[in-house]
């Protein structure tokens, strides 16, 4: 049932999102085909002056089509997120989601699991029409290549220093910053979910209200839960704040370790809490 539920809700959610990929990887080209004609002397020396500003001001015109549609991009991945959880428990929908043969926790885990994806698609599709209205791609490529070279010589001439800072080999600290984004981003989607779950407890007749209220709450417990490992962590380890103002390689180590530890236990409770509210205090007037 878990996996029919996921591929329910990506090809609902792949209805909207998939042409609005198209749209903004479009908008980019067409964009791009724009700047590169008016950019050309040999466009500008056969065209009448007049058909020129058209062109020149259709071109600027897509550049802020574009600029909008990534922002929009960006915006609509996150509110279509809410809204869909929003929608499907919380409002008349609600009645025929928690009538089917399965428990609170997978329909939150469908959710959750969609949402990564698409959150994942849409970093891919803004990147890659970003690099598709770039004028000169050529350019951007030699410089990302002397850039990746740099690094890497850095890097390998440097490896055991790095090393001897972080206290463990590189790969390993690569395969922590990916693993702490994909946390991150996790405890971002629960985070969402469990504003939208818990507002309706807030405010049972202001529903969105509730959720901005909860949503404020929940940062400021975020803050001062990150505050508290910071001063637990100066307790035990009295040198951490000179390590991190020296940018110590093992104070970030410990930095990262102990608030990957922290998302996950904080992102766990969350997940629980809705799903209790989801089988116990649900409201959908």
């Amino acid at each position: 049932m878990l996996g029919k539920l996921i591929k329910h809700e990506f090809y609902a959610c792949g209805r909207l999102m998939g042409p609005a990929y198209l749209v903004v990887l479009a908008i980019a080209l067409i964009g791009r085909i724009m700047t590169w004609l008016v950019t050309r002397q040999a466009v500008y020396d056969s065209v009448a002056p007049a058909f020129y500003k058209v062109l020149n001001g259709l071109a600027n015109f897509l550049s802020i089509a574009y600029l909008l549609a990534f922002i929009a991009l960006i915006i609509l991945s996150v509110v279509f997120m809410i809204y869909r959880f929003y929608k499907n428990f919380f409002t008349d929908q609600g009645y025929l989601m928690m009538t089917l043969p399965t428990k609170p926790r997978h329909l939150v885990f469908s959710k959750f699991v969609n949402a990564i994806v698409f959150a994942f698609f849409s970093i891919v599709i803004a990147l890659a029409s970003l690099y598709i209205s770039m004028p000169d791609s050529d350019e951007i490529n030699t410089t990302l290549r002397q850039l990746f070279d740099a690094v890497s010589k850095i890097i390998t001439s440097n490896s055991g220093s790095i090393e001897s800072q972080v206290g463990v080999p590189l790969w390993v600290l690569v395969v922590e910053i990916v693993v702490f984004a994909l946390i991150y981003l996790a405890r971002f989607v629960i985070s969402f979910y469990f504003c939208v779950a818990f507002g309706q407890l807030i405010s049972k007749n202001h529903k969105i209200l509730g959720g901005i209220v909860a949503f404020i709450v929940l940062e400021i417990a975020t803050s001062i839960l990150s505050s508290l490992y910071m001063a637990l962590n100066t307790k035990v380890l009295p040198d951490l704040i000179p390590a991190i103002t020296e940018s110590s390689g093992k104070a970030m180590q410990s930095s990262l370790i102990g608030n990957s530890i922290i998302m996950i236990l904080f992102t766990a409770v969350l997940y629980f809490i809705i799903c209790r509210i989801m089988a116990r205090r649900l409201n959908l007037d």
